[in-house]
């Protein structure tokens, strides 16, 4: 057993040695190169799933633990989660302070015409799926709520988006769209609930 927890710590740290080779310089390149990203991804799966390999493996050799079963080995698989985001977020994410670099929201309508597009952003179980959506300026938004009960859509406190807010409530099966016209960042909310938040990234 010790035999295999010793290969299992060497197979994590080649991952480890391997994504630290191919990790871009910034967050501006790692989220550009669709090569490098799918691969540090994929690197960081092998990663977590080792280290999960792991655990189970130190659990079981250790007889002085019980069996953990039901509610226990559920709060350590969140825990360990937890955890392996913290990590992907230190490896990945680096010491940049995103806030900065966002680009302020301008009134200005794109000289270039591209077709306008409708997106659609569903709520269900308390969130938005998707959380992030990129899209061109001039393309709709279409907010559906698959939910059980009303939600109202209004910009966050940080978007200045004059009216992007659903003025009521949006009942089960409705929608409420908003066209983007401006290029920038826009943060939203459930109203009634506004720990439920999502982003709007206009190009």
């Amino acid at each position: 057993m010790t035999m295999r927890i010793k290969e299992k710590i060497k197979e994590i740290e080649i991952y480890l040695d391997e994504l630290s080779s191919i990790i871009p310089g910034d967050f501006d390149e790692y989220s550009t190169d669709i090569k490098t990203k799918a691969a540090c991804e994929r690197y960081f799966e092998r990663v977590i799933e080792a280290v999960t390999d792991l655990a189970f493996l130190v659990i079981k050799k250790e007889k002085k633990l019980p069996t953990i079963n039901g509610p226990g080995l559920f709060w350590m698989l969140i825990i360990l989660a937890l955890v392996l985001f913290g990590l992907a977020v230190s490896i990945l994410g680096g010491s940049q302070n995103l806030s900065t670099d966002l680009p302020i929201p301008t009134e200005t309508i794109p000289t270039e015409i591209k077709p306008s597009r409708i997106y659609t952003i569903s709520y269900k179980s308390s969130v938005f799926s998707p959380t992030n959506l990129r899209i061109h300026a001039g393309d709709t938004v279409r907010f559906k709520n698959e939910g059980i009960f009303p939600i109202r859509i209004v910009s966050g406190p940080d978007s200045s988006l004059v009216g992007f807010d659903s003025i009521g409530d949006i009942p089960q099966g409705s929608y409420f769209s908003f066209t983007f016209a401006a290029k920038g960042i826009f943060d939203y909310h459930n109203d009634r609930s506004p720990k439920e938040t999502g982003t709007i990234i206009v190009r």
